[in-house]
């Protein structure tokens, strides 16, 4: 199975939006694994306190060169990084990692609804509903 990152926005204002940030990571997981990649997704990582406390500026420092290792390992072993597309400082720092932007898949949330497979779709939908309801 060839690994895939997926990077994504983490941080938010609310405990509802940054639950939301880590479904919609997961979801990409899912969609990569069903594809036949192996998925590396921290977001769930982060939120268990795995990489430390996230609120700690030292604590997150930690976890972030952590999940940039993560991210080393995928492109040498030749896999691929996909990103979910948004104001975050922690994709930024992964993009940039990566080196070669145009060798990532990116896209908004909306433009990757419209790159799954169509079996994906109704959880793509369900999230989005959740979003708007938060």
């Amino acid at each position: 199975m060839r690994p895939v990152y997926i990077a994504a926005p983490y941080t938010a204002d609310t405990a509802e939006e940054l639950a939301w940030n880590v479904a919609r990571a997961a979801l990409l997981g899912r969609v990569a694994l069903s594809e036949g990649l192996c998925p590396i997704v921290v977001h769930p990582s982060i939120a268990a306190g795995v990489y430390g406390d996230d609120a700690d500026p030292a604590e997150r420092q930690a976890g972030i060169n952590c999940s940039l290792q993560l991210l080393d390992l995928v492109k040498g072993a030749g896999g691929w990084l996909w990103v979910l597309a948004g104001e975050s400082s922690g994709v930024r720092a992964e993009v940039a990692r990566w080196g070669d932007p145009s060798a990532a898949t990116v896209g908004s949330w909306e433009e990757w609804r419209h790159r799954v497979p169509l079996q994906w779709v109704p959880a793509w939908e369900r999230l989005q509903t959740w979003k708007v309801t938060q």
